[in-house]
């Protein structure tokens, strides 16, 4: 009583604060987090290795169970499970609710990356995937009907590099761009007249394309290492590979007198886009957590914008998904809702009640407004993201 009795008496101050309370809840309720949805990434993570050539017995006993044993060193472990297949193991390893997921993601990388001294020779780098459930707050699409895809690649790696810079994204990743690579394709005719299998040509090849260290000199400065260049850096480089000795004249094979060489797309690439028909590639943007993604949207196509100037005009670019533009009209819906409800029950009021009633009555919704605004300076000050949905949620089932 004595708290309210002083509000009472000294009612300038108190509008004041309120005052002051409702101008910090629209000024947070414009910067606070606003996403579709809150981080609830599940404590998994995949750990990805290839062994090219291996049997899936051998890649269990020479790799997932070394893999295994060692993330269960780790603090917070609660299960794995595992596949092995011919020439890749995946171990996923499942963490306690309660565990420090940043350092046992930390220990996890270390701990893998020292088994790489223990595993065979040939086996590729392990890749751990600890955003299993991360999904793109935006797709934006290129496309064009006279850009081929290695074009729009290149287009797309510019714009991803622009849009890389804008304050509150996490990363952009580009989807569908075809990668071009070195085909070397053997003609049966030609490899038959001479005594060399398969086998010797892809471990020839595997030999030439690296570098091998030769030493060092020791200088009176320092020291230089040393490092004899084997890696190809051309196609004739590739061709003139010498790989055997014919038996029947004693001249020298190269890889040109029984394969062509020359450059293609990957034929392996996973996913290919089209937009009617016309080659497209997508680029997928990731926001950093605990952000107001509508505010990082408005800056992401002011850049684009920008860039769209820059750019050919024939060359389409579209938003495929863009999360900003739905939070903000979730935002912009919850607070359409809030003020008819007030109005709706102020209105009520002075029909059922009389003036005078209805007069305290919309005082107490005002107050109950102002509460909501200045809940946004306590849900902002405390980092909180979504505060939009559990605001509106608390609302309706308070009546308003």
């Amino acid at each position: 009583m004595g708290l309210i009795k002083a509000a009472i008496e000294n009612k300038k101050i108190t509008l004041f604060l309120v005052v002051i309370a409702i101008i910090g809840g629209f000024y947070c309720y414009h910067i606070i987090p606003k996403q579709e949805s809150p981080d609830l990434s599940p404590p998994v993570a995949m750990i990805t290795t290839i062994y090219p050539g291996a049997s899936s017995s051998d890649i269990e006993e020479l790799v997932t169970k070394k893999i295994e044993d060692k993330v269960e060193e780790i603090d917070g472990y609660d299960y794995v499970e595992s596949f092995s297949k011919n020439s890749a193991s995946i171990v996923i390893l499942y963490l306690n609710n309660d565990a420090n997921n940043d350092k046992a993601w930390r220990d996890l990388r270390d701990k893998v990356r020292d088994l790489k001294s223990e595993l065979q020779e040939g086996c590729q780098d392990s890749e751990i995937d600890t955003k299993l459930a991360e999904t793109a707050g935006m797709l934006i699409s290129i496309s064009g009907k006279n850009y081929s895809n290695e074009q729009l690649g290149t287009y797309a790696e510019d714009i991803k590099k622009e849009l890389g810079t804008v304050d509150g994204i996490s990363r952009f990743d580009i989807n569908g761009k075809q990668d071009k690579q070195v085909k070397v394709e053997v003609q049966w005719n030609k490899i038959n007249k001479y005594t060399i299998s398969i086998e010797d040509v892809c471990s020839v090849l595997k030999a030439q394309n690296i570098d091998i260290p030769s030493g060092s000199l020791n200088l009176g400065t320092g020291k230089i290492k040393v490092t004899t260049p084997g890696t190809f850096t051309s196609l004739p480089d590739i061709e003139n590979t010498i790989i055997g000795v014919s038996t029947t004249t004693g001249e020298t094979v190269r890889i040109k007198d029984i394969a062509k060489v020359y450059m293609d797309y990957d034929d392996d690439t996973n996913y290919k886009f089209t937009n009617d028909g016309t080659s497209t590639v997508l680029l997928a943007g990731y926001f950093q957590d605990n952000k107001n993604i509508v505010l990082i949207g408005d800056d992401v196509r002011k850049k684009l914008d920008t860039l769209k100037k820059q750019l050919p005009s024939d060359l389409t670019i579209d938003e495929v998904t863009f999360q900003p533009k739905e939070v903000s009209n979730s935002v912009s819906f919850f607070m359409k809702n809030l003020r008819e409800g007030v109005i709706l029950v102020v209105i009520t009021v002075l029909l059922g009640m009389g003036l005078r009633n209805s007069m305290v009555v919309s005082a107490s919704y005002s107050n109950f407004y102002s509460y909501v605004l200045s809940s946004y300076v306590c849900a902002w000050n405390q980092g909180a993201a979504d505060v939009y949905n559990s605001t509106y949620y608390s609302t309706w089932n308070t009546g308003g």
